[in-house]
């Protein structure tokens, strides 16, 4: 009996220094998906369709530089993953929904010209591009 006690106990003790857990990694401000946040000139890694620069603006998006093709900009932040949304020029209905994600002064997107959405990076049929800012 005495021998039982004194394992449980060896065991409990045990749990009292088990390490705690890492804190969560908390987002940084740089690292925040608001359009004002955005705003700027941002450079494609590599060759997309011939398109090597995107230019964000409060309400646009623009492929090229200087503009060659523009839409305007919706982006919904507050989602996970955070999604935004083309629109052809004072059109109401995306014409592009995609995915966004950032780290710092790089955007990676995922999107597609159709009604879906990507619901992931690595989905077939995705358009993706890493953006880097200028």
């Amino acid at each position: 009996m005495r021998r039982l006690a004194l394992l449980l106990s060896l065991a409990l003790l045990s749990l009292a220094f088990a390490p705690a857990p890492l804190p969560r990694r908390q987002a940084r401000a740089r690292d925040t998906l608001e359009v004002s946040r955005l705003v700027g000139a941002w450079r494609i890694s590599g060759r997309n369709a011939g398109i090597s620069h995107v230019v964000i603006t409060p309400t646009q998006w623009t492929f090229g530089k200087p503009g060659r093709i523009t839409y305007d900009l919706r982006v919904h932040h507050d989602k996970q993953p955070a999604e935004f949304d083309l629109m052809r020029v004072g059109q109401k209905e995306p014409y592009g929904r995609g995915i966004i994600k950032r780290e710092g002064d790089t955007i990676r997107i995922a999107y597609k010209w159709s009604n879906g959405r990507p619901a992931r990076f690595d989905e077939p049929g995705n358009i993706v591009m890493t953006l880097e800012r200028e």
